[in-house]
């Protein structure tokens, strides 16, 4: 006979603008040393995000970033390549930071993972980690999501992410 299926309860939670913001900020300074925070992002500039991100990678947090490195793309110059190079030479190297190799799209990703001896948070949806995102400017709007590692939606994502990275 099979084993029966074990239920996975996973909270949910719909966030817009500076709600995002203030979660990922919760998030990101609950972490400790071992746990793991992974962004795959078309834009990074939020001050307080990267502030934040600094400090969790002193307290020996692993970071992992996929960026988009915006060669294409005038409008955006290489904000994100400036964010990068400051990310590694602030943590020493502690944040690690890949380029998503593009050929003259753009890498349209939102997704922050952060992971660790509890439930794994992640947030998607159509807010790039950038002030006017963040700051209540747009109509920006994430779906949040808290559960076990191996639930479906949690593993999902992090396999997205994990094939991104391995790339």
């Amino acid at each position: 006979a099979a084993a029966p299926a074990t239920a996975t309860t996973l909270e949910f939670q719909w966030l817009a603008e500076g709600a995002i913001r203030d979660a990922l900020l919760d998030h990101i300074s609950a972490t400790t040393s071992g746990d793991g925070i992974d962004i795959a992002s078309d834009s990074l500039s939020e001050r307080a995000i990267i502030t934040a991100l600094l400090a969790a990678s002193r307290r020996g947090v692993s970071i992992r970033m996929i960026l988009d490195p915006h060669k294409a793309a005038s409008l955006w110059s290489s904000a994100n390549q400036s964010v990068g190079s400051e990310l590694i030479a602030a943590s020493d190297g502690r944040i690690h930071v890949a380029w998503y190799r593009t050929h003259g799209e753009q890498f349209r990703a939102a997704l922050v993972l952060v992971h660790g001896t509890g439930p794994t948070w992640m947030v998607s949806g159509s807010a790039s980690l950038t002030r006017r995102d963040l700051g209540d400017y747009d109509l920006a709007l994430d779906a949040a999501l808290s559960g076990p590692a191996t639930a479906a939606p949690v593993a999902g994502a992090q396999q997205v992410f994990d094939t991104l990275w391995n790339d």
